[in-house]
This record gives C-alpha cells, structure tokens and sequence, in this order.
C-alpha cells in the first residue's frame, strides 16, 4: 500500500541502473527498507538549440512529445522528431484527450487555415485562434473560423454551420456524439445543439456555462434576458434571478440540477427548481457530488466566514477555503478540502483531524488514492515544498511551481506515488520518495500498470546539447535485508 511508500519518505535514493535501448536494466542490491527501482533510458532525440526545455508539450502517456521550431519565413511543429510544414505564425497547440491527435491554427499568407494530423483544412480570412477542439475520444474536431464579409462559422470535422455574428465556446458531449456553442446574430443569442437553435435571449448566453450531463442527454447553461439570469436546462427556461453563478452542475446519473442563484443580496442553492439554504455569498464553481451520486457539497459564507456545506450540514468556519479544492474520495466516503485560517492553510477531511498548517499548496490540491484509503497533496512551508501522504510530510524541495506544476500521480494499485521535484537546479524524479537521476526538465509521471511508470525527460550534456530521454521506471519490491 502507499503506506509503503511513506516508510520509504525519509529513506536514501533507491537501487536505480540507468541503460539506454533495450539492453536489459542491470540490479544492485538495495539497502533494507529502500525501493527496488529498474530504469531504462530510450533515446528520442536532441532538441534544437533555441528550444527551451519548458516550452515542450507531452502526450498523457507520455508515447508523444511536441514543441515549435524557428524556422526561415516562420515556425514549424516538431511532434516525435518529425517537422511539419513551416507557417507564418502558430499561435497553440491543442491535443486529443488521448494524445495521439495533434491540430493548430496556423497563418499562411492571407488566410488562417487549421491543420489536423499534419494536414491543412480549407484556408479562411481569420480564425477564432482560441476555439479549437477535440472530442473526448478524440474522433472530432471543431473550431471557429471568419468568412468574408465579417461573418463566423463553426466548423465540425470539415462541415460549417450556418453563418452569425459572433461564435464561442464549442462543447462536446461527454460520448462525443453531440456538439453544442453559443451564437449571436441580429442582437440574438442562441445555443445550437446538433444544428437545432434554442431560445433567444437579447441580453447573451454565458459560453462557459455550457454542459453536457454525463449521460450525454440533457444539457444546461445559463442565460440573461431583461436584465436577469436564468438557467436553461432540456430547453426549459428556469426563474429569472439577480444573477447565477458559475455553471449549472448535474449529478453523475444525471438525474439532478443544481446551481447558485441571487436574490437581492443573498444567496442559495436552486437544486431541481427548488431553493435550498441562505448565504452572504457562496462559491459557486465548487459544487461536487460524490462519485456515487447521494452526497452533495458546496461552499458557502455567513458572518464573513466560509464553511463547506456537506449534506445541509455546515462545517468548521474558516477565513476562506480554496477555489476548486473541493473533493470526495472514489468510494464516496470521504471528503476533504483546502481551507485558510489566519495566514496559514490547511488539509480538512470531514469528520477526521485536520492537517498541518502550510503556506500554500500546489494546484492540484488534494488526491485521494484509487483504493480511497490514503490521502496526499503537494505543499509549501519557508520556500520549500514537500509531497505529504496521510500526514506524514516527505523530503522539503525547492518551491518552484514551473517544475513541480505537473503534480504527482498514484500507481492503479494505490501502492506508488511518484512526482517531479526540484533541488540545487536539477530536476528529479521522484518514486515512493526515492529519487531518480539529475535532469532539466520532465513531463509528468504515468502509469501505465501497477508497478511501472512512464516520463519523458531533458538532460545537458558537456557539449551544452539538450537530449530528449524516456524513462521507463519499474518498481521492484520493497528489500527487508539478509536475516530481518
């Protein structure tokens, strides 16, 4: 369990044989208690010298790396050492959710044209260069483009819609098999599911309020008409409220509706049309069922203090508690946040102690193992950072989010962590707190089965080239020593 892995917290670097291709890792014996770990190095190329080891995409899986090349007359994509096509300007990136799709907008002369895997669509006057997308398995691709005239188009898989005036936010169905945006013309405001227009509304639609239910069969988002907001869900128009704030949430059957809502100068849940509670103000992007759909959380403030709302029964106050911190564990029996108290921030799970005081904490907040039976987040104390699992705090790091902004990540079995992390300017990663080589920079930690892991890595050489290498780390078991 990660509970081995907390043992090895404090303990010297693993057994770690460093070999290239695949020629088979040497062993050494290991000390008792410390991590058994194989590395095998394979070579994937050298980066360019105006490269920066920070500016390189990776796949999920780690299978793909990518990042743009100065090229005569503009830049180039070099995606698994193979270049394409050299364009004016190529403003991002986008990948599928799997990794294996790459697609950007790209300027050539004139005209903007979007290419997929290498291959250029139709050429337009101007993009909408932050519209582009993929469908969750990948499969599709959308984006926004100008035509002649002043005039925008969705574009699905090659396929335009009808013109309007303005275009945004292209949503996917979580099956992929629908597609829906917001659009204006003549001073109206649609939602366009499947090409079919719903209500009008002259005062706008909120683009980013648009979702999908996880059952892909009923969609929501939030709309403004005489100077309310109201929620449209299934194409039903909602009360009209003060205002609504942040997206309309279903619950994981699918079945409930919920969002905060304004009255005046206060606040409640609108949970299936129906008003539950009131507050000063609440947090409305955190508003999370539990995997298993019977437990409901949100955050809310009364007298200038913030308590999480678990069930309609408050918790302890505190001065302010972290956007999007938010999380029940995967068997939905546990629940936890980050909240601030004073100067200081903590680890609070419903019900349990809570944790140690930290300056901060990094991003990706909190994580429950698989397993949902241990607890681990990344945070910072006098400048450094440290991984902490249940409480126990391991090795203190550099405090530089540029590098460990990947976050970590647990084996399936809940056995193994693994993380990237920085001291004296290097780079290291890091399994069940062992650590593993010297590097500039890395991508994050996959695992691809219980016991192996996958990261893509920079490493300097004397001759100042930066050489691309793919770890592939297998964690061995735990050594006891000779008559223990």
């Amino acid at each position: 369990m990660v509970k081995q892995a907390i043992r090895r917290f404090h303990l010297a670097a693993a057994c770690i044989s460093l070999l290239a291709g695949a020629t088979p890792p040497l062993q050494s014996e290991p000390s008792p208690g410390e991590a058994k770990l194989f590395v095998r190095e394979t070579a994937l190329g050298t980066l360019p010298l105006m490269v920066d080891p920070s500016d390189l995409g990776f796949s999920p899986d780690n299978l793909h790396y990518s990042y743009l090349v100065v090229r005569p007359g503009g830049r180039a994509l070099c995606r698994d050492g193979i270049e394409g096509s050299t364009y004016q300007r190529i403003p991002e990136i986008r990948c599928s959710p799997d990794g294996r799709r790459v697609a950007y907008w790209a300027a050539k002369g004139d005209e903007w044209v979007v290419v997929v895997d290498g291959k250029e669509g139709k050429p337009y006057p101007r993009g909408a260069k932050d519209i582009l997308a993929f469908s969750p398995d990948g499969q599709h691709v959308a984006y926004v483009a100008g035509k002649n005239g002043g005039e925008l188009t969705r574009v699905l898989d090659g396929e335009e819609s009808r013109p309007f005036s303005q275009v945004h936010m292209v949503r996917f169905s979580p099956d992929s098999r629908h597609c829906a945006y917001a659009a204006e013309r003549k001073g109206q405001w649609v939602v366009v599911l499947d090409g079919t227009d719903g209500a009008t509304f002259e005062d706008g639609i909120r683009p980013d309020s648009i979702c999908f239910s996880p059952d892909s069969k009923r969609l929501g988002y939030i709309a403004s008409r005489g100077g309310k907001n109201m929620a449209v869900v299934d194409g039903r128009i909602g009360e009209a409220y003060d205002g609504i704030f942040g997206p309309v949430c279903f619950s994981p059957d699918s079945r409930h509706v919920v969002y905060s809502a304004r009255k005046g100068d206060r606040f409640r849940l609108v949970w299936d049309a129906k008003e539950r509670g009131d507050y000063e103000d609440t947090m409305p992007d955190s508003l999370p069922f539990s995997p298993d759909g019977k437990h409901f959380v949100f955050v809310a403030v009364r007298n200038d203090k913030w308590r999480a709302v678990l069930d309609d029964v408050e918790g302890p106050e505190f001065d302010a508690i972290s956007k999007g911190s938010l999380v029940f564990s995967p068997n939905s029996q546990r629940f936890a946040y980050v909240a601030k108290r004073g100067n200081k921030w903590r680890v609070v799970v419903a019900n349990e102690r809570e944790g140690a005081e930290f300056d901060g904490f990094h991003k990706q907040w909190v994580l429950f193992t698989p397993d949902s039976q241990h607890l681990g987040y990344l945070a910072a104390r006098e400048g450094q950072w440290r991984m902490v699992l249940d409480g126990r705090e391991g090795k203190p790091y550099e405090r530089s989010l540029s590098v460990v902004s990947p976050g970590f990540v647990y084996s399936p079995d809940s056995r193994h962590v693994a993380y990237i992390a920085r001291r004296g300017g290097k780079v290291h990663l890091v399994v069940d707190g062992s650590e593993v080589g010297e590097f500039e920079a890395a991508s994050r930690p996959f695992f691809f089965d219980s016991k192996t892991l996958r990261v893509i890595v920079t490493r300097s050489n004397q001759m100042l080239d930066t050489k691309l290498v793919r770890l592939d780390v297998t964690i061995g078991e735990q050594h006891e020593g000779r008559g223990e």
